[in-house]
């Protein structure tokens, strides 16, 4: 949609100059500029309306039946026209290791709430769905739309909901709904440690799933608010490896935590 809109924009600030002849030389393209910015606002705008909308209409508190709908297409639509707004340029490794035949838990890190928004736009053909705080799920609009496109909220002060979300989204992958994403550091890292301390209970998805688990790392997205408005950023996403359910299925949820955490600590070292 961002193509468009920038398309659109430009016949409309060169037919308005056209009409008013408002450009007498060199030194007026400014208001072609004008128009061009004011049309593409307008744009974004009515885009945003749109979406709220649209998500009205989006169930508060169910998941939805059919993870291919008009809100999950609604919400990827607008996570690509967020993104390039944003000026994220997206290099994607590794994503010929993901299966193609079967359901998935995605785990990495989590360095900014543009992490699960990205992996879910790039992996958009393995209908990836994350598990996230109830504090995004309770966003006005975009929050129902989330949900609406398989996103399950996780309750972080409340033990047995937690537990619920957990099975919740092993079930969508055993019953192969939807491939699901957590980031098992519990939440966005702000220090100056590469990693956090992972939660254990992230992993029983995958043992609860019969499922293999995708480990992925991700750089540089907790720069974008910073940078967007001066230059574009360079984001990475790497798949680094993806582990079998048969090998996992006799360990202990500490054990692959430990395991994948030092994976992703050793290529992000290296990275």
């Amino acid at each position: 949609m961002y193509y468009v809109y920038v398309f659109l924009s430009a016949v409309g600030a060169f037919l308005t100059a056209a009409v008013k002849q408002s450009v007498k030389s060199v030194f007026d393209c400014w208001k072609i500029i004008a128009v061009f910015i004011t049309i593409f606002l307008l744009l974004i705008w009515l885009h945003a309306a749109a979406d709220m909308f649209i998500s009205i209409f989006a169930s508060r508190k169910k998941q939805p039946k059919k993870l291919k709908n008009i809100f999950r297409s609604v919400t990827l639509m607008s996570i690509n026209l967020f993104l390039h707004i944003m000026k994220a340029k997206i290099h994607v490794t590794g994503a010929e290791k993901i299966p193609d035949d079967q359901r998935f838990l995605m785990v990495g890190n989590h360095l900014s709430i543009f992490d699960p928004m990205i992996a879910m736009y790039c992996f958009r053909d393995k209908e990836l769905a994350f598990v996230s705080k109830k504090e995004n799920i309770n966003m006005p609009f975009f929050g129902r739309l989330m949900l609406a496109s398989g996103c399950i909220p996780l309750d972080r002060e409340n033990n047995r909901s937690a537990v619920k979300s957990i099975m919740t989204a092993a079930r969508n992958i055993a019953e192969n709904r939807a491939s699901m994403g957590i980031y098992p550091e519990g939440g966005i890292n702000k220090s100056e440690e590469l990693l956090l301390p992972f939660h254990h209970g992230s992993f029983k998805i995958a043992l609860k799933a019969k499922a293999p688990i995708v480990v992925t790392s991700i750089r540089n997205t907790d720069k974008l608010k910073k940078r967007f408005l001066f230059k574009s950023t360079n984001i990475y996403l790497d798949v680094i490896e993806v582990l079998p359910y048969d090998e996992i299925s006799d360990l202990k949820t500490a054990e692959i935590s430990h395991m994948i955490r030092n994976d992703i600590l050793d290529f992000l070292k290296s990275a």
